[in-house]
């Protein structure tokens, strides 16, 4: 288990009741207290009231997707410092894409959720916690926030998948032209 100075707050989104159990077991080691919301408007709501430390979300779902909810999140002054992670089986390279440029601080494909989302949530969260004041304010940003002109890679990411691997490569290689 591991050692906070306060236990993580995370929110786990997806509709299925299953994966919410399966993902908040496999969390469990970690010693995080974990919340869950059934889709991308309750998990809004949520977090507007309760100081997370990071939200893991999966993108098809009911009422609001993944990739709207991170743009919601990262639009409240309130949530936008709040790392998240796009969990789905969603995993083609446009997908991917599309959640770093939503403000996704990882991606995680649902079938290598096994083996990666443990370790991804602890590093993202380790520097989370470890760049934010305390006590929490929403105000300051826990994690980089890129504009949308950048590429949108970024070594401490956490990237969980071989297609999320292979297009912060091609970001990387790209020549960046500053306007």
């Amino acid at each position: 288990m591991e050692s906070w100075k306060k236990t993580p707050q995370v929110l786990i989104v997806d509709d299925s009741s299953i994966l919410r159990e399966v993902f908040t077991k496999e969390l469990a080691p970690l010693g995080i207290n974990v919340t869950a919301a059934v889709d991308g408007q309750e998990a809004l709501e949520v977090a507007k009231s309760t100081p997370f430390d990071m939200i893991i979300t999966d993108i098809d779902m009911p009422n609001m997707n993944g990739f709207d909810l991170c743009i919601n999140l990262k639009k409240n002054p309130s949530t936008k410092s709040i790392p998240v992670i796009m969990l789905s089986s969603l995993d083609s390279e446009a997908s991917i894409e599309h959640g770093f440029k939503v403000g996704a601080a990882a991606y995680i494909s649902k079938a290598r959720a096994g083996e990666d989302l443990r370790e991804c949530v602890k590093d993202i969260l380790q520097k989370a916690i470890r760049t934010r004041p305390a006590p929490w304010t929403g105000t300051q940003s826990c994690y980089p926030s890129y504009p949308r002109t950048q590429p949108v890679c970024h070594w401490s990411f956490c990237v969980c998948s071989c297609q999320s691997q292979r297009y912060l490569r091609r970001q990387i290689q790209r020549p960046t032209h500053h306007h």
